[in-house]
């Protein structure tokens, strides 16, 4: 059985661990109906601060023995944000690999407090195109935004890395996941914000506005 191996990366506050979760159950989900057995490991990574911290999650699902990827191992990278996107795609995305990543910056706390420095978008993208095979940026938290809620960013993101074809999960799978993982009352908001997100990634793919 081939392993899946995703990375989520943001920062505290945007929710990366909810979707490595929904990530994981939407996984399980979809080998009990298939009758299938499958192993699914989560890893989480914290920066100094909970909030504005560094945060990262692997998710590996399939025959997946140990928590974390493997250097260049990782099939997908959805990134909350810009610079966090950058710096766990560095080591971890696959030379095949795909990237998605919403393009509005929440500066970390490093850049805060003047010990790194953030770089520009366009060389940003630039440097996330050498690393995988295909790179798709989005503004996230602008759509989430037109939304009414721009927490709902992180599930706007996940509808947009189920339309790349790097996850091997059903969308109604998916979907039905997130309704159960959700805070209690938003589960309409999410669903939209996971299908609106979707289509507007697969428009990006169908005009070619990815690399």
């Amino acid at each position: 059985m081939s392993t899946t191996n995703v990375i989520v990366a943001g920062v505290g506050g945007q929710g990366s661990i909810l979707i490595a979760h929904i990530l994981g159950k939407a996984a399980l989900r979809q080998a009990a109906k298939a009758s299938r057995t499958v192993q699914v490991r989560i890893g989480e990574t914290y920066g100094a601060a909970m909030r504005g911290g560094k945060v990262s999650s692997h998710v590996r699902f399939g025959d997946a023995r140990a928590p974390l990827t493997m250097e260049d191992g990782a099939d997908l990278v959805i990134g909350l944000e810009p610079l966090e996107t950058l710096r766990m795609s560095i080591p971890y995305l696959a030379p095949e690999g795909t990237c998605i990543f919403n393009t509005a910056p929440y500066m970390p706390a490093d850049v805060k407090m003047g010990r790194a420095e953030y770089p520009d978008i366009d060389g940003l993208l630039t440097g996330l195109r050498r690393l995988g095979r295909q790179v798709i940026s989005l503004d996230a938290t602008g759509m989430a935004q037109e939304l009414g809620k721009s927490q709902v960013m992180s599930v706007v993101m996940l509808g947009a890395a189920s339309a790349t074809g790097a996850l091997p999960l059903d969308q109604d799978i998916l979907m039905d996941t997130i309704a159960g993982e959700v805070p209690k009352g938003t589960s309409d908001l999410n669903l939209r914000a996971f299908s609106r997100g979707r289509s507007l990634a697969e428009n990006l793919l169908g005009t070619g506005a990815s690399s």
